[in-house]
C-alpha cells in the first residue's frame, strides 16, 4: 500500500519511505535531531517509533498493535537497508528499500 500524499525525499540519508517486499512500508521523518517513524500496511498505519542512525548503523524501536514492541538494527547503504528480525524466535532477513 503506498502513501497518498507526496514522498518525504529529502537529502537526509534516513528520512523517507522504505518499503519491505511485501510493500509494507515505514515512513521514516527527521524531527530536529531526531527520527520518528510510523509503520503502514495492509491494516493501514499499525506501528510508531523512532529510529536512530550511528555510521551507517540503523536502529528501529517499533511498537505495532499486531506483534507489539520489537528492536530492528539494519546496515544501510544508499537507498537499502538490511538486517535479520526475529519472528517467533527465529532470524528471518528483512531487506527495505528507500523509494
Amino acid at each position: 500500500m503506498r502513501p497518498r500524499g507526496p514522498r518525504e525525499r529529502a537529502t537526509d540519508v534516513l528520512a523517507g519511505n522504505w518499503y519491505d517486499p511485501q510493500n509494507n512500508y515505514f515512513l521514516i521523518v527527521k524531527q530536529g535531531g531526531a527520527y520518528t517513524l510510523t509503520g503502514h500496511g495492509g491494516l493501514g498505519q499499525t506501528a510508531t517509533g523512532t529510529a536512530t542512525l550511528s555510521g551507517n548503523l540503523v536502529r528501529l524501536d517499533i511498537t505495532d498493535v499486531v506483534v507489539g514492541r520489537y528492536t530492528v538494527e539494519l546496515r544501510l547503504s544508499g537507498d537499502t537497508m538490511q538486517g535479520t528480525i526475529r519472528v517467533m524466535g527465529f532470524p528471518m532477513p528483512l531487506v527495505l528499500t528507500r523509494h
